[in-house]
């Protein structure tokens, strides 16, 4: 009776059936079964989250492609002067700051300290305190 314990408990003993419910793939009986009798076939992957989250999603992030600049804005908007004119407020020392960008043109943009009266073609004048000017040295510099 102690070899029959001992051989029951030992860890190396393989068991001589599967336990309940499971199945094994292309075993006897379920190669003798009748179409009525097989298992249901499993239905096709749905992405995650369903049709209706991806739906949601394309539609936020449309709304928030069109709201964005809306809520936040590029910036403060710009009059644009001629370089002559930005030179002369540059030596009158009224300039707050500037940033310069090859990427878009070779622009000049920035703000005046006090705004500063432009008038193009000798018309009436604009009062201006945001600008932004082709930075003409340079053009002809690169030949652009």
């Amino acid at each position: 009776m102690a070899d029959a314990r001992n051989q029951r408990s030992s860890p190396h003993r393989r068991p001589t059936s599967p336990p309940p419910g499971w199945r094994v793939e292309g075993d006897a009986e379920s190669a003798g079964r009748k179409p009525e009798e097989q298992p249901p076939r499993r239905r096709r992957l749905r992405p995650p989250g369903g049709v209706w989250f991806w739906w949601i999603l394309v539609i936020l992030l449309a709304v928030n492609w069109f709201l964005a600049p809306v809520l936040y804005p590029s910036g403060p908007e710009r009059t644009t002067v001629s370089y002559s004119f930005f030179i002369k407020q540059f030596d009158a020392k009224n300039l707050k700051e500037i940033t310069t960008s090859g990427t878009e043109g070779n622009t000049i943009k920035g703000s005046f300290k006090q705004k500063a009266t432009y008038a193009p073609d000798g018309g009436s004048g604009k009062q201006v305190l945001n600008f932004k000017t082709l930075n003409q040295a340079r053009t002809l510099l690169l030949g652009n």
